[in-house]
């Protein structure tokens, strides 16, 4: 059976409206929602055919995380992908949000050498970034990264 994204994207072809309900969808979304109120959140973005047609067969977290992961480029798809890389890496430490004096660091690795992530999307204002780098210097002695 195909997925969901893959019966989306046939039937709704412009991909710009996909983009635009998966940032509603972002902001809707709580992942202690019951199945039953993720569909009717997704039935209220998506096509009603769609949705009503799979309700049925796909549990509502995964057609979440599926449109989630390839129309929604905010911050948490980013750390999901910071995070799959560093897992099982077992020479060195990753933490997320980690408060840094006033700033919070997204992502930190230590290995000996420490190292910083700041995650900055078109979502994101950058009015903060220049405290953030100063902050981070502080504890930061190999390097500091600006992931856009």
């Amino acid at each position: 059976m195909k997925s969901f994204l893959q019966l989306l994207e046939n039937d709704w072809q412009n991909r710009e409206e996909i983009t635009k309900a998966a940032k509603i969808l972002n902001a809707s979304y709580n992942p202690f929602m019951s199945d039953q109120e993720i569909w009717e959140l997704l039935h209220a973005l998506f096509p009603k055919k769609l949705c009503s047609k799979l309700k049925k067969k796909l549990e509502g977290h995964l057609v979440v995380n599926e449109i989630l992961m390839k129309y929604y480029t905010g911050e948490k798809v980013i750390k999901y992908f910071l995070a799959k890389e560093r897992l099982n890496i077992s020479d060195e430490i990753t933490i997320f949000e980690f408060p840094i004096n006033s700033s919070r660091l997204d992502v930190g690795r230590i290995n000996g050498q420490s190292y910083v992530y700041e995650i900055k999307t078109e979502y994101d204002s950058l009015n903060k970034l220049s405290k953030q780098i100063e902050d981070y210097r502080s504890c930061a002695t190999t390097g500091i990264t600006v992931v856009c």
